[in-house]
């Protein structure tokens, strides 16, 4: 984007790469949202910056951050994610894996809570696993190729996130306010093959029971690319 001419700004999460934040690889939705606004924040300091004209564009989770904060972040003129992934799914239904138990994980979270609480270190969990389990769905292989290899790893991120962090995922919903963007634009972009095609059509789902949601769909959502890779 910036070889085209826009003043981008790129940068690594609080508790994450080289920012600051303890404890490390936290994924609190509540820090994503706000890392979003102070970036902002520092845009409309920057001369060369009309601050008139400031877009977010997310990847992967980043998709349903930027979707998440835009209804109450009004400097936000336009809002665009790429292959959104919606870690709430993850956390809630243990998508991709097969068999998944909430109410178990849950348990889990407050047990390691309270240890924490009493001295015990953080507990870290793989977000993409070390090593591809045989029979794992195609998501996961696509995930490694990309996190966990040369491809796209960088030592700064290393693909672990913070056990307790899940019940906090459990809670976040970015589609819960998705009408209130309207009129400003909204784009998402994914494969019409992506595994993940659903958690961005998770709002339109949604909108079907709402007559006022079926109108900002149909005046404001400026377009939802399908791109069929070659």
């Amino acid at each position: 984007m910036a070889e085209k001419g826009y003043v981008t700004l790129a940068f690594d999460a609080s508790h994450q790469g080289e920012s600051g934040g303890y404890p490390r690889d936290a994924e609190n939705p509540a820090e994503r949202m706000e890392d979003i606004r102070c970036a902002i924040d520092y845009l409309t300091t920057l001369p060369i910056v009309d601050e008139d004209r400031v877009g977010l564009l997310g990847v992967c989770a980043g998709g349903s951050y930027v979707m998440a904060v835009a209804p109450t972040e009004m400097r936000a003129k336009a809002i665009a994610s790429v292959s959104l992934w919606d870690l709430r799914v993850t956390a809630r239904e243990g998508w991709p894996a097969p068999e998944y138990d909430r109410t178990s994980v849950l348990v889990e979270t407050g047990k390691q809570r309270t240890a924490e609480a009493r001295g015990l270190t953080v507990r870290r969990d793989d977000g993409i696993p070390k090593k591809v389990p045989e029979g794992a769905p195609e998501i996961i292989k696509e995930s490694y190729d990309y996190y966990r290899t040369p491809r796209a790893q960088h030592h700064t991120s290393r693909s672990v996130f913070v056990f307790t962090d899940f019940a906090r995922l459990m809670d976040f919903n970015y589609y819960a306010r998705i009408d209130d963007i309207a009129p400003r634009p909204v784009l998402f972009i994914i494969r019409t093959e992506a595994a993940t095609i659903f958690m961005s059509k998770a709002d339109l789902k949604r909108q079907r029971n709402q007559r006022s949601g079926l109108k900002f769909l149909r005046r404001h959502i400026i377009a939802s690319m399908m791109m069929k890779l070659q």
